[in-house]
């Protein structure tokens, strides 16, 4: 049986070595204790992703994304912000949503190696 805490930390920590590679510095935001569930910032969000050109907000997830009104709730008010969900689809495909258009559809295959990733648009 899958611990799915435990995969999920490994698709964030894909994630986040993939941010720091483009030159983001990477924090995950959860908060968890002995007493409660995992608490993500804002109900919504697991990774900060912050360059000197952006801030990220992301949450990531694998096989199925979240309801998406939240995320776009979020972006239109506040619009400085780059909202994006990652969801893990298996042997290091992520395809990610970007908030609040939902129009750009990207799939990123990552490894672990220092290499430019792939990426297509869809």
């Amino acid at each position: 049986m899958v611990n799915t805490y435990r995969k999920g930390l490994r698709v964030e920590r894909k994630v986040i070595e993939y941010l720091a590679r483009e030159g983001y510095i990477v924090a995950r935001v959860e908060k968890l204790n002995k007493f409660s569930k995992t608490k993500d910032l804002f109900g919504l969000f697991d990774i900060i992703a912050i360059n000197e050109k952006d801030i990220r907000l992301i949450q990531v997830t694998t096989q199925r994304p979240h309801l998406h009104e939240p995320y776009i709730e979020f972006a239109k008010k506040y619009p400085n912000l780059t909202i994006e969900q990652y969801i893990y689809k298996g042997r290091n495909i992520f395809i990610v949503y970007t908030y609040p258009n939902l129009m750009k559809r990207t799939i990123y295959i990552m490894s672990n190696i220092q290499s430019p990733l792939f990426a297509q648009q869809g």
